[in-house]
């Protein structure tokens, strides 16, 4: 899939003018994952949590969706206070 390392670049891309305190966390993806049973490829679906939460947020959804499909939910580069976001708000 080629929209994956470019939806993780514009992830891991720091906003050019924050509004507010920002610090960048590390370039890792931290992320949570269920993994489908079985082998082969498997439906994708990746959860981006909104401003100031984590990847526990949207989790939680995992469970109405088919266990055969994987699904991903990453945190937001950036740390603001004990939540993270892509951008800071302008």
């Amino acid at each position: 899939m080629r929209t994956m390392p470019l939806l993780i670049a514009a992830l891991m891309t720091p906003p050019t003018a924050p509004s507010q305190s920002i610090v960048t966390a590390p370039t890792e993806l931290v992320h949570v994952q269920r993994v489908p049973p079985g082998e082969g490829p498997a439906p994708l679906l990746v959860l981006l949590h909104g401003y100031g939460s984590n990847e526990h947020d949207l989790f939680a959804l995992a469970d109405r969706i088919p266990a055969a499909w994987m699904v991903v939910s990453v945190r937001g580069p950036l740390t603001l206070g004990a939540g993270a976001a892509t951008r800071g708000i302008r």
